[in-house]
């Protein structure tokens, strides 16, 4: 991956994903390409006309076709964290908060770059998908397959979107020029506000299970270059994992590694209903990877006992 661009030859890198997979048969597109040294769409475009199919933009007009497809499962993720919705994408100008049965991505189109179809024979876990990536090669927002899923018309999209080039291998930016610009620190605007202050990563896992105890409705937003995927609603479940948490709702599961999160911030912000109170996690760069809130609805305030729990948080 040396340079400003990637471009992969196929042959040499599909057969070392046939190698690996062949020893790790459950082994995911993320932990394939790491494995690889590639980025997640160089791997998968060596594919293309072998189980993978490219597909062209503008995708802004792919994603007013999604409501068509019915329920599927959408997946947004960044290396800090994973959110998985079953359920149906309502149309984007409606918008959604992600309760149960509805998608909630907010999409930002103009940083998908690279799309893909893959084939029930290619996906690692057997389902046929849809795959974008930013200008980067990393991972926006997917879709795949489920039982409801109408296949005729994801069909018919894939059949819309299609590239002419179906040849092997996808140039993929990897250094963009606009880095050797000098850009503001990504976090200044937390530690400017009147009302934030920091707290420890470890408060994460404890207002989770404060808001599992206390039975609060929640608002968790995983975000991406291009989409911020939210659900709205009360947790089932809250698991301790290796290296982070695990949260499960009905048609909802939301994987944090909390190990990878640099520091997180609470912060108050006016509304029409009263004062916001949100945790915001940051990476290493101070961008906002993930945010918790209390889930909230229009004329009602913020509940008490979310605000009680992170108020409670000590700082670091």
């Amino acid at each position: 991956m040396d340079g400003l661009f990637s471009l992969t030859t196929g042959n040499d890198l599909t057969g070392r994903w046939r190698r690996l997979r062949d020893g790790d048969p459950f082994v995911s597109l993320p932990d394939a390409a790491s494995r690889l040294d590639v980025v997640e769409a160089e791997l998968v475009s060596s594919f293309c006309g072998d189980g993978v199919l490219r597909l062209d933009g503008p995708f802004a007009d792919l994603i007013r076709v999604l409501p068509e497809l019915g329920r599927v499962r959408a997946v947004t993720r960044n290396p800090h964290a994973t959110i998985e919705t079953c359920g149906t994408y309502p149309a984007p100008e409606l918008g959604s908060a992600g309760v149960a049965g509805e998608i909630g991505v907010r999409f930002h189109p103009e940083r998908w770059r690279h799309g893909y179809a893959l084939d029930e024979a290619f996906a690692p876990d057997g389902t046929a998908g849809l795959l974008f990536y930013d200008e980067r090669g990393d991972p926006v927002h997917e879709l795949h397959a489920e039982i409801e899923t109408r296949r005729a018309r994801l069909a018919t999209l894939v059949d819309l979107f299609a590239s002419f080039d179906q040849s092997p291998g996808d140039e993929i930016a990897l250094a963009s020029p606009n880095l050797a610009k000098p850009r503001p620190e990504g976090g200044s605007w937390l530690r400017q506000a009147e009302h934030a202050r920091p707290v420890s990563v470890d408060a994460v896992r404890s207002v989770l299970a404060g808001v599992l105890r206390d039975a609060v409705p929640i608002s968790i937003a995983v975000r991406s270059s291009g989409a911020v995927h939210r659900f709205s609603g009360l947790l089932h479940e809250v698991s301790t994992t290796p290296t982070g948490v695990a949260l499960e709702a009905p048609w909802v599961r939301v994987r944090l590694e909390t190990s990878r999160i640099a520091e997180v911030w609470t912060i108050c912000t006016p509304s029409l209903d009263g004062p916001m109170t949100s945790l915001e996690l940051l990476d290493r760069a101070a961008r906002v990877v993930v945010s918790l809130a209390a889930a909230r609805w229009p004329g009602r305030p913020e509940p008490e006992p979310w605000r009680r729990l992170v108020e409670s948080l000590a700082r670091p």
